[in-house]
């Protein structure tokens, strides 16, 4: 069996759509079609049902597509094994939230002066976004704030991050009265940073329903300037507020309960990463030490 047939065709279970296969294989529509058919041809069975409305596998084809992906991970585990595996040399992609992304980039480049062989590839995703890209292995490895329950995926506990609710300077909070009044400013992961915060300090807080939103911002330096501006309120991890350059414009409220979150680091599960990754691991826990929770 061709590898290249069934790598397409794993794909093209993920996209659930010929065209969009073609575009992330750079391949021709026809051409993913051909592999399909010679698929079908290898294996004596129809694995994707051409009478449906939409697109749907056939029983057949889904139980390729779950055996074909190990059968994919193993072969390139065995390529990434037999292949030179230089521990300072090669392409690292990562992704994480953009407030542990400040910190962990950072870290990174200096790491990369280092090491002129690395490659960093870093993108900021929410975390949702991130483990499904772990998933997809379009990045190595993902740096998140939820605990991962996909039981593909393996984690370890890297780092800690506080949470701060921050107001404009000026702004008198003397409860969620006043929270409601100022509105909130929402990022990709604010609603779930807000929500901990809130339900942990304010017995009142039922929902961010009860929130207008003021703003939105995925920017991860810019989320801070409609507060500064006085327009409502939001909710990072500290060391995202602590970067803002305006901290004369903003301050943290005290909080009733801090809510400090771990950080893990995920990959797929059985995966085997090319020493590269144990060595940037080694150098963060040497720079962070290990880290204790609140």
């Amino acid at each position: 069996m061709n590898l290249a047939f069934l790598t397409t065709f794993v794909t093209l279970a993920r996209e659930q759509s010929f065209t969009k296969t073609a575009k992330v294989l750079h391949m021709t529509q026809p051409g993913v079609s051909q592999h399909v058919a010679k698929l079908e041809e290898h294996f004596g069975v129809a694995l994707v049902d051409r009478e449906a409305a939409s697109f749907q596998l056939t029983e057949a084809g889904r139980r390729l597509v779950e055996h074909g992906a190990h059968l994919l991970d193993e072969e390139r585990n065995l390529k990434e094994l037999v292949a030179a595996d230089d521990p300072h040399a090669g392409l690292c992609r990562f992704a994480s939230p953009g407030a542990f992304g400040t910190r962990m980039y950072s870290f990174l480049l200096e790491l990369n002066r280092q090491h002129r062989g690395l490659v960093i590839h870093y993108v900021y995703r929410p975390n949702p976004d991130t483990i499904t890209a772990v998933l997809d292995d379009t990045i190595d490895v993902g740096f998140v704030t939820v605990e991962p329950s996909r039981p593909e995926l393996a984690w370890e506990i890297i780092d800690h991050e506080r949470l701060l609710l921050v107001v404009p300077r000026d702004a008198e909070v003397r409860g969620l009265d006043d929270l409601v009044r100022l509105g909130f400013v929402g990022h990709p992961d604010g609603a779930h940073h807000a929500t901990r915060l809130l339900r942990a300090s304010y017995p009142g807080f039922t929902g961010m329903e009860q929130l207008p939103l003021r703003a939105f911002n995925n920017q991860i330096m810019r989320i801070l300037e409609p507060v500064a501006l006085g327009f409502g309120f939001t909710a990072l991890p500290e060391v995202a507020v602590r970067a803002f350059p305006h901290q004369d414009a903003i301050r943290a409220l005290p909080l009733a309960k801090e809510i400090v979150d771990p950080v893990y680091a995920v990959q797929r599960r059985g995966r085997v990463l090319p020493r590269r990754f144990e060595v940037i691991r080694a150098a963060f826990r040497d720079l962070r030490g290990a880290p204790t929770p609140s």
